[in-house]
């Protein structure tokens, strides 16, 4: 999770994804402050700078929904659970608005109006 959560934020804003940059800040707040997450990161076995370094550049090839099911373990928490599922609909919402934005913008759209 530590390290999906800063990619998914990245990811976000550069898509301009303000809800879900928010939303993506109060679950990494909820994941570092919940004590039984915090066990689990005390027992995970630990890696390689090296290995920390190729896996974030795999991740930032994924698209923000991999990302998003990679958020769910089934250990977590119902509030941090909840809150990855938050996130998802309104990384997802976003996207779409943003794409009804755009081909409103698009030269020669058949559209008028923005949804």
């Amino acid at each position: 999770m530590n390290l999906i959560i800063p990619i998914l934020s990245e990811r976000a804003q550069h898509l301009g994804l303000v809800r879900g940059v928010e939303t993506i800040a109060h679950l990494q707040k909820l994941v570092s402050e919940h004590p039984s997450l915090q066990g689990l990161a005390r027992t995970a076995p630990t890696i390689t700078r090296g290995e920390r370094k190729k896996l974030a550049k795999i991740m930032k090839g994924l698209r923000v929904q991999d990302l998003i099911s990679r958020l769910r373990p089934e250990e977590a928490p119902p509030s941090i659970q909840l809150s990855i599922e938050i996130l998802d609909s309104q990384m997802r919402e976003e996207a779409i608005k943003g794409e009804k934005i755009r081909c409103e913008l698009t030269p020669g759209s058949q559209r008028v109006q923005v949804v």
